[in-house]
């Protein structure tokens, strides 16, 4: 099985845990905040059982690449001698308002926002597919997402992503993104 279909059933299990907390998820939304290191612990979480259910071999959060940049987590599935590991960084983007200011999608992929360097700190990884995993508190639909996509995509030459999740598959309150990411010219 491919790291991207393990990573798809993954986010079918971690899909039936955010089910179970639509409220808190609500809640977000009301208080008009979005909380990265929420997310961060309940994934800590989720891995750490489906470790426990073999699912995945190994995880490790926020591996060190350099004296100033981490990635999220490293996620390893297989056993020796095919061990592949799968590196992901983490966004929460709540869709709607922040203490009086609009944020929608566009708000995200711009380079302001750090989607980009996200990216860009993917290619300091080893060996691996990379990723981003973004709860998006309010589902933004799947036209736009596509839509900022492509824009992410012309803007950030020669990174790209491709959507691995589609929006149209969520309910309103949120959406799970997988994002791959890749490099022209980079065989990673």
């Amino acid at each position: 099985m491919e790291i991207e279909d393990r990573l798809l059933a993954l986010i079918s299990d971690l899909r039936k845990v955010l089910d179970d907390h639509v409220e808190q998820l609500k809640c977000f939304i009301r208080a008009e905040s979005q909380f990265e290191y929420w997310f961060k612990a309940e994934l800590f979480y989720f891995l750490e059982i489906e470790k426990g259910k073999h699912l995945i071999k190994d995880f490790e959060r926020e591996v060190r690449l350099n004296n100033r940049q981490r990635v999220d987590f490293r996620i390893t599935f297989g056993s020796y001698p095919n061990i592949d590991d799968a590196w992901v960084e983490l966004k929460h983007w709540l869709i709607g308002y922040q203490k009086g200011t609009k944020y929608d999608l566009d708000s995200y992929f711009t380079d302001e926002q750090s989607s980009i360097q996200d990216v860009e700190k993917l290619f300091l990884t080893p060996e691996g597919p990379k990723y981003l995993l973004v709860i998006a508190t309010r589902n933004p639909g799947h036209d736009k997402w596509v839509e900022e996509i492509k824009r992410f995509n012309v803007r950030n030459a020669p990174f790209y992503v491709r959507a691995v999740t589609d929006p149209k598959d969520y309910p309103e309150t949120y959406f799970i993104g997988l994002l791959r990411a890749s490099k022209k010219g980079a065989n990673h």
